[in-house]
């Protein structure tokens, strides 16, 4: 039961690190223009960066959830086949989780250490808490849950912290459903390929296919907002000769 959840675990924690990344950058900057009393660039800036974090977890996570069992099963042996039910509950917050850990830096780079402290101590209470209640009986699934249920819980509460701290956020609704569209769709072409193909094979295809339809459909649907693909290509459009750029100002 330990291996299953580790092993669940350390994979979710993986995907994780490139938007704990880009807390750590953040952190500076938000400190830097909260020093020059530049509320409104942090807000502005704040509310382009969740937006594009959240809007790059909604692929990650459905294709997660599609190839991510299997993947498991690849890398670990087929004796691992138990860690498919605790890896997907797992994922399931996952799209908060880029959001916290952006949250998080940001409230540091103002100073708002207490709040974001007491949250997070009472989440690893709850996480205590529930595990005492659910592991006795459910083993792995049981700890998954505990684990879930605090990391949503501190995710909400560290978010709404922040946006009360920094101001409202311009989530520009409309394009991040059509990004969610997108990304099920992905998700469900990935899946699709799993269950017709064998385990090597379902990852290599199944990638392959989610990665078309979800840039085929992030072009058709136009799931980026007009200011912030402009934003991208400003900074990152000449990266790999130019084709961020391209895709960008596609799905714009």
């Amino acid at each position: 039961e330990i291996a299953l959840y580790s092993i669940a675990f350390a994979v979710v924690s993986a995907l994780v690190q490139l938007p704990d990344v880009i807390g750590a950058i953040t952190l500076p900057a938000v400190a830097t223009l909260s020093g020059a009393g530049q509320a409104e660039r942090i807000q502005r800036g704040f509310s382009r960066a969740l937006r594009l974090v959240f809007l790059v977890s909604l692929p990650v996570t459905a294709v997660s959830f599609a190839l991510g069992p299997t993947l498991l099963i690849v890398v670990f042996g087929e004796e691992f086949r138990d860690t498919r039910a605790v890896f997907l509950i797992m994922l399931a917050p996952f799209p908060l989780l880029p959001l916290l850990s952006l949250s998080r830096s940001v409230l540091a780079g103002l100073g708002r250490l207490r709040v974001p402290l007491m949250i997070e101590t009472g989440a690893a209470v709850l996480n205590i808490g529930l595990a005492f209640l659910l592991v006795p009986g459910q083993g792995a699934v049981g700890a998954a849950i505990a684990n879930v249920a605090a990391q949503a819980t501190a995710a909400v509460l560290v978010l709404g912290y922040s946006l009360v701290e920094v101001g409202p956020v311009a989530w520009r609704p409309f394009a991040l459903w059509r990004a969610a569209l997108a990304a099920l769709a992905a998700g469900l072409a990935g899946w699709a390929i799993v269950l017709l193909a064998s385990d090597v094979v379902a990852l290599v295809a199944g990638a392959a296919v989610a990665a078309a339809v979800f840039a085929a459909l992030a072009f058709a649907l136009r799931i980026l907002p007009r200011e912030d693909a402009i934003w991208l290509d400003d900074h990152a459009g000449d990266r790999l000769r130019g084709l961020v750029g391209a895709f960008c100002r596609r799905c714009a």
